[in-house]
């Protein structure tokens, strides 16, 4: 039994000196460098890759926003043209009226001035012969 045990005890003691000199090993501190290396850049990777997915989910957002945006404004481009439209025909409308409005006033101010003349002159006949 003790023999079994001495047996053990060495066994153990050699299992670090052996994980040791592995570890010491050239190649196999190399072959770990890049086993650690390879967990890095596929952490790096699943990383890069969440953040790629959230700012795609960003530009969709944002696409849908601007889609939605551009069609409303469209929409609204229409109906800002409609009302232009609409208040040319009503300035063309109101310019005709105003210029048959100046016509009729000048006509006005012509049978005005006429009629004017007319009583100066009845006026002047009146007083004239208020005189005699």
């Amino acid at each position: 039994m003790k023999a079994v045990i001495l047996v053990l005890a060495l066994a153990c003691l050699a299992c670090p000196m052996q994980a040791a000199a592995e570890e010491s090993n050239p190649i196999n501190m190399v072959v770990h460098l890049i086993s650690d290396l390879q967990t890095k850049i596929i952490k790096a990777g699943e990383d890069a890759h969440k953040e790629y997915v959230k700012f795609a989910d960003f530009c969709e957002d944002r696409a849908g926003d601007f889609s939605h945006e551009i069609e409303t404004i469209n929409a609204e481009v229409e109906e800002l043209s409609a009302t232009i439209e609409e208040q040319k025909a009503t300035i063309a409308e109101l310019t005709a009226r105003t210029e048959t409005l100046a016509g009729d006033i000048s006509a006005n101010d012509v049978d005005l001035k006429a009629a004017k003349d007319k009583r100066k002159k009845e006026n002047a006949a009146f007083v004239k012969e208020e005189k005699e």
